[in-house]
Parts: structure tokens; sequence; C-alpha cells
């Protein structure tokens, strides 16, 4: 269940983001990896 909202919750910020945006902290990195972002943390 948390794995979806954390989906939605990316794919709003996506929408709203002109460039897919590098995200840097503790966030579910299995979603991030599946949107194709990078991430640091």
């Amino acid at each position: 269940m948390k794995m979806i909202v954390a989906m939605k919750y990316f794919m709003v910020v996506l929408d709203i983001c002109f460039n897919k945006p590098m995200i840097i902290g503790p966030w579910h990195r299995k979603v991030l990896g599946i949107l194709g972002l990078k991430y640091q943390y």
C-alpha cells in the first residue's frame, strides 16, 4: 500500500516538474527506480 501511495505522489510531482529531477533523501528507492528517476540518499 505504501508503494502505491509513493508512486502516486511522485507521479503528481513529475507532472509539475519540467525535467526529471534528482531526488535527494530517504525516499522509497524501488518506486524511484520504477519511475526512472535518479536518486541520492
